[in-house]
């Protein structure tokens, strides 16, 4: 079938996952690729049957850790604070004493 001017190489190799792959080419004595072919066939001694998974029961979930309360400040460094008056306070002030109108007295020197 094959003319003497063909050249037929068939390459078998093995690829990463434990394929092998087969490369049949053809070429022209000149060079030239006519014919490129590939197969790919499972390595069968080393393809292992998938086993069925056992569901395995939940794990409890972790109970999480309560969150660390804030350090608060220590009150010995702290400055006294100030005692604010209230608005009563604020609003009572001394009665000054009544004082005469300069006006009527100005009158009644005269």
């Amino acid at each position: 079938m094959i003319q003497s001017n063909w050249n037929m190489d068939i390459k078998l190799y093995k690829t990463k996952n434990d394929f092998f792959q087969s490369k049949i080419v053809m070429t022209l004595k000149s060079g030239q690729i006519r014919v490129g072919l590939a197969l790919r066939v499972p390595n069968q001694k080393t393809q292992k049957k998938k086993s069925k998974k056992v569901k395995m029961s939940k794990k409890p979930k972790k109970l999480k850790k309560p969150k660390k309360a804030k350090k608060t400040k220590s009150k010995r460094n702290q400055k006294p604070k100030k005692i604010k008056k209230s608005k009563k306070q604020k609003k009572t002030k001394k009665l000054k004493k009544p004082t005469e109108i300069k006006s009527q007295k100005s009158r009644d020197k005269k």
